[in-house]
């Protein structure tokens, strides 16, 4: 289950030092770096600030226990970037189903009896292979086809001072 960072009635819901220890947790754990690679610097307040300003974050659980986080970002028409970070202990088979859910969950928003988002769509590093294999993964449970291939050079990795490629995969209703 997805629920949204965002504010109800005025009220956010969630800390500001919530989300903060979402980006500190990733960080932590080991895996900030990669999911932030085109980023020329990314700390838990520019990551609050991206959230409050230019991303959607949503939180995901398992259950009632935080097993991760997602964002969308790039929106135009019906299309959006979505990203995925999911924290040990819910990779794996967990994970795949997981993330499945999370998708379906973002493509069934809706406004006024209409989708947001006709269209997801991820971009994972070549050069990240554990993140390709779990992508490939999802992409055989999504049921019908959600993988572009690779696009050469488009990436750039900040710290690496690097052009990289690029996994393109996407999800549709």
């Amino acid at each position: 289950m997805i629920k949204p960072c965002t504010k109800i009635d005025g009220v956010p819901t969630y800390k500001d030092s919530e989300i903060k220890n979402l980006w500190l947790r990733a960080k932590k754990e080991g895996f900030a770096d990669n999911l932030f690679f085109d980023m020329e610097r990314m700390d838990e307040n520019i990551f609050l600030e991206k959230v409050q300003f230019k991303w959607w974050l949503f939180v995901i659980y398992d259950e009632d226990e935080i097993c991760g986080f997602t964002w969308l970002n790039n929106f135009r028409g019906g299309k959006a970037n979505v990203h995925f970070a999911l924290f040990k202990g819910f990779r794996g088979k967990k994970g795949i189903k997981i993330i499945k859910q999370g998708c379906k969950d973002l493509l069934d928003i809706q406004t006024n009896n209409e989708y947001l988002f006709d269209i997801l769509i991820g971009l994972t590093p070549t050069n990240n292979k554990a993140a390709c294999l779990f992508a490939s993964q999802i992409q055989r449970e999504w049921g019908k086809p959600c993988s572009i291939g690779i696009i050469k050079n488009y990436l750039y990795d900040y710290k690496k001072d690097s052009i990289m490629d690029a996994k393109v995969s996407y999800f549709t209703r």
